[in-house]
């Protein structure tokens, strides 16, 4: 497999020679969209802070005011809290349209080096694919929310990125609960040879997440693998122990408990494999928002962005490595 992940030296140079031009103009315009932000802000907070006060000096003399004035006090900083809620999603949505076109060149540039054919949608997978495709695998679910979606091929094999948020809302109006299913992102793999075998791991002493995913596997056995360490975290149930014990080979069990402890602090908790039909889909429980514009003591961390690209997607390589049995 060739050496998709650039050096230290390769990412200065790309990065300096391509788009540390674009920077300046991007601060500029990045600065004055949050400048007017705040001047609003602070023009919007005297301004209910002159009402609230010219209220008292009118009324406040007026004993049978005193409801009345609490009254218009609450009303007026209902209003405010909405108008700064809306001005707030005005102004997040500005910056992600400024910074928009360099995200999307960023994102393709760094995706042609890492593989082929590859492309990027901010938006996320469509629901009624997700659905289509991998429902059967996750609990049930009415809320569903996706974006930073990546599909390619790397060396040759398919591949699909994607983050996700899936919950539960249940409940009368006004005393609805949320269940959060998942947070995180998935990788898709295509995986050849192992077409008729069905393989599920799961985290150590945890149930199979759904009765849908139950019942295809509850006459599978468990799967004893050589890897103690591997063991301690995940089980695995297949159908087939011989080609499991090849899927789950030495190297392939050293990277996901390698992985795990990267990616969740020694937690493997939140992450779930899946193959069936020769595809490996591994889900990824994770509170890090990938491919967001990070900003720190008032500046733009663009070259963090840029680099952190590479970072995110380093699963998917070493995965895709470890499947064709090579190594990076």
């Amino acid at each position: 497999m060739s050496n998709r992940l650039l050096d230290r030296d390769d990412l200065e140079k790309l990065y300096r020679e391509k788009f540390e031009p674009m920077t300046p103009d991007m601060e500029r315009m990045w600065s004055e969209t949050s400048s007017r932000f705040k001047k609003i802000q602070k023009v919007s907070f005297l301004f209910v802070v002159g009402i609230l006060i010219l209220m008292f000096f009118l009324f406040g003399r007026i004993e049978i005011a005193g409801g009345l004035i609490l009254f218009m006090s609450l009303f007026v900083l209902f209003i405010y809290a909405i108008f700064m809620l809306v001005l707030w999603g005005k102004n997040r949505s500005e910056l992600e349209d400024l910074f928009s076109p360099m995200r999307n060149e960023m994102m393709m540039t760094c995706l042609n080096i890492l593989g082929d054919n590859m492309s990027y949608e901010r938006e996320g997978k469509e629901r009624k694919d997700f659905e289509n495709e991998m429902k059967d695998l996750f609990p049930k679910f009415n809320k569903y929310d996706s974006n930073d979606r990546i599909t390619g091929q790397i060396d040759g094999t398919p591949f699909e990125f994607f983050e996700i948020t899936i919950k539960e809302e249940y409940g009368r109006a006004g005393e609805k609960e949320t269940k959060f299913w998942f947070y995180g992102f998935i990788i898709v793999l295509n995986v050849t040879g192992y077409d008729k075998t069905e393989i599920r791991f799961v985290p150590k002493g945890k149930k199979i997440w759904t009765t849908l995913a139950i019942a295809p596997f509850s006459s599978k056995r468990r799967v004893k693998l050589e890897s103690l360490q591997f063991e301690e975290l995940f089980d695995v149930y297949s159908n087939d122990q011989i080609m499991s014990r090849k899927f789950f080979n030495p190297a392939f069990m050293e990277y996901f408990v390698t992985f795990s402890k990267k990616i969740l602090i020694g937690e493997s908790s939140n992450i779930r494999g899946n193959l069936v039909d020769g595809k490996f889909i591994l889900s990824v429980g994770s509170k890090k928002a990938r491919f967001e514009l990070k900003t720190k003591d008032g500046k733009v961390l663009f070259r963090k962005f840029f680099d952190d690209i590479f970072e995110d997607l380093e699963p998917v390589i070493k995965l895709v490595a470890l499947l064709e049995q090579k190594k990076i």
